[in-house]
Parts: structure tokens; sequence; C-alpha cells
């Protein structure tokens, strides 16, 4: 584990501000292609584009819980891959491009068909660019699943997760303290209202009643994660999603920036030295709250930092894909 010096700007500094104007930040929209992929399942997959003539790099970017290719930190970071010259595509996981997806199912923390099902795609467009991926949070825990189980063949020259919840379980029981209300129910309204949207879809594949009145991480997960998703039931889900025990079979060069004051999950999510594989970087920083590191970039520039580290962080991949990714 490796120490990483992000300092908040003192007025920014508590972990609850930067999480919120990490989440709030305004970044003009990126001039996206839509690309609309029919899946053979019968469901659909939107995924924006910018493109970059002559580009040796490809970035595939993936964002979170109740996020879309418009989260600020996923247009901040599109932004911030285009200027320096890559391509850069953003999945917007099933349902979540603003239009609801066909299917009784969703997207979840260990959904891995679907971003490798992108990433080959782009592979066969784009055949002589190096492709890498970002995820954050929820998008993070895919990634890294996805490293793990694919080892050697896993079609990314190297990744970086930001904020992952790597312990699924853990991350819902802190979550569901009562310390934590506001995060909490900002994010279940959201899930809640995936379940009134398709209500005519869902009816008779869950109990919508007991979704609808679902207050917990726990309970949602049970009444409808678990279940559209053939998992025997959250701690079925949980235990098979979270991307911490696949850790050790990551095969490329891959980077995890975790935040220790992380409003969404303790310390004791981050594994140990002896849970990775010599291709994980795992960073550690003493401030940033979740997905946020709002201050300015590293270069003093007027960007923000968190962008920036992340087009760094791509570079170095780029320069050592064939070995473990060193930071510093």
């Amino acid at each position: 584990m490796k120490n990483m010096p992000f300092r908040a700007p003192v007025l920014l500094a508590h972990p609850h501000v930067q999480t919120v104007l990490g989440s709030w930040r305004r970044v003009a929209r990126p001039v996206w292609r839509r690309e609309r992929i029919e899946l053979a399942d019968g469901d659909f997959l939107d995924v924006d584009h910018v493109d970059a003539a002559d580009a040796s790099v490809h970035v595939l970017v993936l964002h979170g819980l109740g996020g879309s290719s418009d989260a600020p930190y996923v247009r901040g970071v599109v932004q911030a891959l285009s200027a320096t010259g890559y391509g850069v595509s953003a999945l917007n996981f099933r349902g979540c491009s603003g239009e609801p997806n066909r299917l009784a199912r969703a997207y979840h923390s260990g959904e891995t068909g679907d971003l490798l099902l992108v990433a080959e795609r782009l592979r066969a467009a784009y055949p002589a660019r190096k492709l890498y991926a970002v995820g954050f949070s929820l998008g993070g825990n895919a990634l890294l699943k996805a490293m793990g189980e694919g080892g050697e063949s896993v079609p990314f020259a190297g990744a970086i997760s930001v904020c992952a919840p790597l312990d699924l379980a853990i991350c819902a029981a802190y979550l569901d303290d009562g310390a934590w209300f506001a995060y909490r129910q900002y994010l279940l309204f959201a899930l809640r209202r995936m379940v009134k949207v398709k209500q005519r879809v869902l009816e008779g594949v869950i109990d919508l009643n007991r979704a609808r009145a679902s207050q917990t991480f726990r309970e949602y997960d049970d009444a409808v994660t678990a279940p559209i998703h053939g998992f025997a039931g959250v701690d079925d889900y949980y235990a098979r999603s979270s991307a911490r025990q696949y850790l050790a079979g990551v095969r490329r060069p891959t980077v995890i920036l975790h935040a220790a004051d992380d409003p969404f999950m303790p310390m004791t999510v981050v594994p140990d030295a002896d849970e990775l594989s010599p291709s994980v970087q795992l960073v550690v920083s003493q401030q940033g709250g979740h997905v946020g590191f709002v201050g300015r970039a590293a270069d003093g520039s007027q960007g923000w930092w968190l962008d920036f580290w992340v087009v760094q962080q791509v570079r170095r991949l780029e320069q050592e894909h064939a070995q473990p990714a060193h930071v510093e």
C-alpha cells in the first residue's frame, strides 16, 4: 500500500464536503457520439464516445451507482482524457442512459458481462489502440472483478479504480447505519424510482411492495438486486460480487485509489498486501471523501485534482503496461 499526497483545501477538508462537492461540481457536457448496442438477450446498452483521430490510447469510463455518462465525475475525467488526445467512451449501465432498459434486470456491482462486451467492441473498432478502463465506485468494483476473473485474457491493458466498495457486505452495513441516513436515502430513492418506472416489467418477478418499502441497502438488494440477477439472496449477491476476493487474480497493471475518510465505507474494506497480485498497486489518501478529491490539480493548474490524477495514471499504465504500475 502506498500513501498518496492529496491535500484538500483547508475549508474543503471535511469528507462530506469533499463527497458532496465532487458530485455537484459543474462540468460541461462532452460532445458525445451516442451508440446504441442491441444485445443478444433483447436488451440494449448506450455508450457515449468522444472520438480522437490518430489516438494511440482509448479509455472506457464506468460510472457508479445511480450515475451515468452525465455524472460530473465522469464528465470531468472524460474531458481531461479527451484533452490529452485519448479516445474515450463512457458506458451507461443498463437503464442509466435516461431510458429504462427493456428486461426485468438492471445492473449491479458484480456485473462484468456488459462492460467486457463493450470492451471487445472497442478493441475491434480501434485495433491499433491500447485499451484502458477507469471505474468509479460501483463501476470500479465491477472493473476490478473483471480484471481478476479475466487474468491475462482480460481485454484491458490496464485499469484504474476509484473508491470501489470492495466488500459489499461491509459497505452495505456501514451505509445502513443510522449515521449515514442522508446518503442512504439519496441512493435508495433513485433505486426505488427505477422499480416504479419498471413496475410493469418487474411485476411477478419481484415482490413490488417489499421493494418499495425497502429502507436499507440490504433490504433493497435482497428484494430487488438479488432476484432479478439470479442470486439466491442478498448474502449470495454480496459474496459473489465483491471484487476484493478477485484481486489476487489480476494480471494487468491496475491502480486502486481509496480515501481513508470515504463516508461510504470504512477502512476495513481495504485489502491487505497479501490479497493483491503483484500487478495491483493500492493507493490510499487520508483525504478525498467518496469520489471527491476536490482540489487544484497536482500540476498547479485550475483543473480538478482527480481528473489530473486519472490522466497521470493512464499515462503511467501506457508506459508500463507490461509491468506492475508504479504510483508516486
